[in-house]
């Protein structure tokens, strides 16, 4: 769906809209939360908490930067509420100042999170034994060690390696951070 029938979508209430903003955002919101709440169960409840309050709050955007931001914001005050709730806002606080830049670097995990989902759902994409390469490398293995993982040769890790560089370079090729990710990642 084109980013403006989303947005105008979104706006209409639409379920297959709706059904796409899950998609899309659910699991690095969700994901976002598990790095500061700790516990998956807590951070899917936050993460669907987010997308109800949307449903229900009628906040418009004009662009989906602008979606961006409301629903990392949304996150964020969620996490901060939970955290609050459950006597940890201690540990967070200290947590967050022991940080040079608590507001950028949570800001920049946001980011990160959005688009390691956005490259893992690339890599499920890939042929099983270039999936597998992927993965192993994603991990931080050596072509030597994924090759024995997998009983081949050095040569054809990095015949997979190599292609599934191009497929992922080509699938995120309209994300800059996702298209640079892969390049450095996997370099």
């Amino acid at each position: 769906m084109l980013d403006s029938v989303f947005i105008k979508s979104l706006a209409e209430k639409s379920d297959a809209a709706y059904r796409e903003l899950f998609a899309r955002y659910y699991a690095p919101l969700k994901s976002l939360a598990v790095t500061y709440v700790k516990d998956s169960a807590t951070a899917e409840d936050l993460a669907q908490d987010v997308f109800v309050g949307l449903y229900y709050g009628g906040a418009t955007f004009d662009s989906v930067d602008g979606l961006k931001f409301y629903l990392y914001r949304s996150m964020k005050n969620r996490i901060v509420n939970h955290l609050k709730s459950e006597g940890r806002r201690r540990r967070y606080e200290q947590a967050m100042l022991q940080e040079k830049e608590p507001v950028e670097d949570y800001w920049e995990k946001a980011m990160e999170e959005e688009v390691f989902a956005r490259l893992n759902e690339a890599v499920n994409r890939l042929p099983e034994q270039c999936r597998r390469v992927m993965k192993y490398t994603l991990e931080g293995k050596e072509p030597t060690e994924i090759a024995g993982l997998m009983g081949i040769s050095v040569t054809t890790v990095k015949d997979h390696k190599r292609a599934g560089k191009e497929k992922l370079s080509e699938w995120l090729a309209d994300d800059r951070r996702g298209k640079s990710l892969v390049l450095w990642v996997l370099a």
